[in-house]
């Protein structure tokens, strides 16, 4: 019992708990996870393995199929998430960051998000740079070959400086990296700012490029010809294809195209072969390398059109030069674009068409082209119908540069002329597209250059369709319009085309050209009317139409359009009246024609004598009108039937101390306007209504007059002759460069003044011109008064106030200074008549001073016509005869108000 009551003593020592750790300690937890949203909180676990495991799981998920990207995309914040993990310490959850990331790029939407902001470029630049790691490279490349499908981040990436790490980079023995760093910079390329960027960088050269070409992988091969397409994509960069021919890009572009097995890549690599064939040393290099002969036999091997077009191409980029011309000279090119127009392929002909158009310009490949005879071909292109329009526009193309290279190939054309024109342009006009119609247009200019071909081609329906492309309501054509325009000018020479011209109304159509807005379509209009108005049926038809007014009111295009003053000077030269009332004044190199009329006084409203005389209608106040036939034929039967005249008003201005007339022009009233009286009917008309049976006596008379003297000269005047220079829009004439009239046909004799009987000759007419006009008794001085009744008389009589000016038996100045004009033009005695105000007319002259030092009865110079200026007026009412000093005061005395 003692023992059981002895007590233990603790030990002075304490004891250590050996399970005090495992209290403390987490136990490791193994979880089944079944969300991908669960998985992505554990990314921002601070334990390495929680974040591997977690990385290496989504990885897993989202490889499994692009539905599970897609939805964790949109599920949870992923981007943000896994951005801070690529630079984490541990390699593996850097590597598989970075590839969910990659591979989160292929959607649209996460792309957009990253390049959100603008951090993140230079950031995978950064690791893709300093990673070592080869998994690392390949995805950060791939994450920017993604952004950079984006153009905004192109322009971003260059800022960074990559490209010198994307030369050293498609040289790794990485596949991925090499696939992903051509696509970087094949992307870049599209942007064709970037373009710049490489031809600077320090590290770039072709030949890494050029050796991807052999890749075993065919994306990457596919990747490098993209790439070498772009960097030659600028033709015109000297030093960038001078490095691509140093770095023998083109031996190894020719050696792809002759391997068959890589005919995938033959596309891509006949379009940089032209982009490089423009330069003259790539075709010198072709020609010297037997590359030429390659394209040869590759046409020829190849059965496919698309690559055949492709190489057909090539060798028109090549024509385009003159030394690459004569090399497809040399290995006889011609024959096989000749030979290729037989072909079924639409691709393959108009290829084939546009290579023989360039070739035209070398003249020993055009002898060729003109043996071997393409223009029947080409017709039968350009009317089969099941042919596309992009062909038989390439067909016409290539027939218009035959035309014009060959006067050979018109003649072939004509002779086919109602496979061609007639139906082709006539009939589908407005159904082919309007770049055809252009250059068949263009066909027929080239046609018109030559006299004998012009002719036979000529008819009425050829017109009709020209003038139909000048219909009002087709403003987009205005290039049509103004190649319409340009062939006109070279038709318009034969006196047939001038008649269907105004029978078709054509004058018109050039009117409502001259109106529109587009300075070039005016430009051409009023070259036509420059060139056609120099026949005075035109001139005529055109001042009727009211366009002479109108021109002269454009200031700004008078001013924008340098031919706008020619085409006026032009209806002034060739319509005398219009020239004298609006400008009142007639120079010495103005001649006057058959029907040249005058009004008695300055009228606001300018009367066109042929609408009067064809409507049947009588002026308001007297109009003096010369005619010198002599006989009255029977009017045309067409004649009288013409429209009414419209009365055109508008303001008036001075011009020489008159009123100046105007017509207000309206489109309404030009259409309504009957302009197409033919010379032929205005003739008969004109002789008709204002039958003149003295004015011809005057003229024999004068003619008596003058031979009696031995001083006699007669004028005598000639249709005008209008031509064109190989197609050149501006006539010739024989006139002087100042003005354009009608060719004057005269001799030396009658185109030189004699000075020393010129003083006697001016006397004689003017003493003539007063018997005729001094009235019962000539040594009456004549008043208004008297010649009021006078004219009343003869108003009477003639039941008409145009008044032929040979039955005014009294004249004032006016009239005597009219008579004396239109006289002195008929016996070769230059004159200008001149208006004034109050119904003053005079007549000036003009005659040369004798040279100083000239040896008496020495032979007299004879002076130019051209180079005489005015210096002095006759009187013709006062002292008859007597020569009056220009601006002295006896001339201004004549001159002036009467008092």
């Amino acid at each position: 019992m003692a023992d059981s009551k002895i007590k233990i003593k603790p030990s002075a020592k304490k004891r250590e708990d050996r399970f005090a750790i495992t209290k403390v300690t987490f136990d490791p937890l193994q979880v089944e996870i079944k969300t991908a949203d669960t998985v992505v909180l554990l990314l921002k676990s601070d334990e390495e393995q929680v974040v591997l495991r977690a990385v290496a799981a989504l990885d897993k998920f989202v490889s499994k199929s692009a539905d599970n990207l897609q939805s964790l995309y949109e599920m949870t914040s992923i981007i943000d998430t896994l951005l801070p993990l690529t630079s984490h310490s541990q390699l593996y959850i850097r590597r598989f960051s970075l590839k969910i990331l990659a591979q989160m790029c292929a959607l649209k939407p996460a792309r957009e998000k990253l390049l959100e902001n603008l951090e993140n470029l230079p950031y995978f630049v950064q690791v893709l740079t300093k990673e070592d790691d080869h998994f690392m490279q390949e995805f950060s490349s791939l994450i920017l070959a993604e952004l950079t499908s984006h153009n905004i981040a192109c322009a971003r990436i260059v800022e960074t400086n990559v490209l010198n790490l994307l030369f050293d980079r498609i040289t790794s023995k990485d596949p991925d990296i090499q696939k992903n760093s051509i696509q970087l910079m094949a992307n870049m390329l599209r942007d064709p700012t970037t373009l710049e960027a490489f031809s600077s960088s320090k590290e770039f050269k072709f030949e890494p490029i050029l050796s991807l070409l052999k890749s075993e992988y065919p994306v990457i091969q596919a990747l490098a010809v993209t790439v070498l397409e772009g960097l030659t994509r600028r033709r015109h960069d000297q030093l960038m294809q001078e490095l691509f021919r140093q770095s023998g890009g083109l031996e190894k572009l020719l050696d792809i195209i002759e391997m068959l097995e890589w005919k995938e890549l033959h596309q891509g690599v006949l379009n940089i072969l032209l982009n490089c064939a423009e330069g003259p040393l790539t075709a010198q290099y072709l020609h010297s390398s037997g590359g030429l002969g390659k394209l040869l036999q590759y046409m020829e091997i190849m059965h496919e059109p698309d690559l055949v077009e492709g190489a057909l191409g090539v060798m028109a980029r090549l024509a385009n030069t003159e030394l690459g011309r004569d090399m497809l000279h040399k290995n006889n090119i011609e024959k096989e674009l000749c030979q290729l127009l037989r072909g079924d392929n639409s691709q393959v002909t108009g290829a084939a068409c546009l290579g023989i158009a360039l070739m035209t310009r070398n003249r020993h490949a055009l002898a060729v082209i003109v043996k071997e005879n393409p223009v029947k071909n080409l017709l039968l292109c350009l009317k089969n119908e099941s042919r596309p329009w992009k062909t038989r526009q390439s067909a016409a193309h290539a027939l218009c540069e035959l035309l014009r290279g060959d006067k050979k190939m018109s003649i072939t054309l004509l002779e086919n002329k109602q496979e061609f024109l007639v139906p082709l342009f006539h009939q589908l006009f407005g159904k082919m597209p309007v770049e055809l119609s252009i250059t068949l247009v263009h066909c027929l200019i080239a046609l018109s250059i030559h006299e004998d071909i012009r002719v036979k081609l000529l008819e009425s329906k050829l017109l009709e369709a020209l003038l139909a492309c000048l219909q009002e309501g087709k403003e987009a054509d205005v290039e049509l319009k103004i190649a319409a325009i340009h062939c006109l000018c070279g038709y318009i020479c034969e006196s047939q085309a001038r008649d269907w011209f105004l029978n078709l109304g054509g004058v018109n159509k050039i009117v409502q050209c001259l109106m529109n807005t587009s300075v070039p379509l005016r430009q051409a209009a009023a070259t036509f009317l420059q060139l056609a108005a120099q026949e005075p049926p035109i001139a005529a038809a055109f001042i009727h139409a009211g366009m002479l007014h109108w021109m002269l009111d454009q200031k700004t295009m008078r001013r924008a359009i340098p031919i706008w003053e020619t085409a006026i000077e032009t209806l002034f030269s060739n319509y005398l009246p219009a020239k004298f009332a609006y400008m009142g004044r007639l120079d010495m190199t103005d001649v006057t024609e058959e029907g040249f009329y005058v009004t008695r006084h300055a009228e606001r409203i300018f009367p066109i004598l042929e609408e009067l005389l064809v409507a049947r209608l009588c002026p308001l106040r007297p109009i003096y009108v010369c005619n010198f036939k002599s006989t009255t034929p029977a009017l045309h039967p067409s004649v009288g039937m013409g429209a009414k005249p419209v009365r055109r008003r508008a303001r008036s201005s001075s011009i020489s101390g008159s009123k100046r007339p105007s017509t207000n022009l309206k489109m309404s009233e030009v259409n309504s306007t009957n302009v197409n009286t033919t010379q032929e009917e205005f003739d008969s008309l004109m002789t008709a209504s204002a039958f003149d049976p003295y004015l011809g006596n005057y003229l024999e008379q004068l003619q008596s007059i003058l031979t009696t003297n031995g001083t006699l000269w007669i004028y005598e005047s000639a249709p005008a002759e209008v031509t064109c220079n190989s197609g050149d829009l501006t006539p010739t004439t024989s006139v002087s460069d100042e003005c354009c009239m009608l060719q004057s046909h005269a001799t030396d004799k009658q185109q030189s003044v004699d000075m020393k009987s010129m003083t006697d000759r001016i006397k004689v007419v003017a003493q003539f011109v007063a018997a005729q006009m001094s009235g019962p008794d000539p040594h009456r001085k004549c008043d208004v008064h008297q010649l009021e009744l006078h004219l009343s008389e003869i108003k009477v009589e003639l039941c008409n106030n145009v008044i032929p000016i040979g039955h005014i038996r009294v004249g004032s100045y006016l009239e005597r200074a009219l008579l004396f004009k239109i006289l002195a033009d008929r016996v070769g005695l230059p004159c200008a008549l001149v208006r004034g105000q109050y119904s003053r007319a005079w007549i000036e002259v003009a005659i040369p001073q004798e040279e100083r030092g000239q040896d008496e009865g020495g032979a007299e110079p004879a002076v130019p016509l051209r180079l005489l200026r005015p210096n002095l007026i006759v009187d013709l009412m006062n002292n008859v005869g007597e020569l009056l000093l220009l601006h002295s005061y006896e001339g201004d005395m004549y001159c002036r108000k009467p008092v």
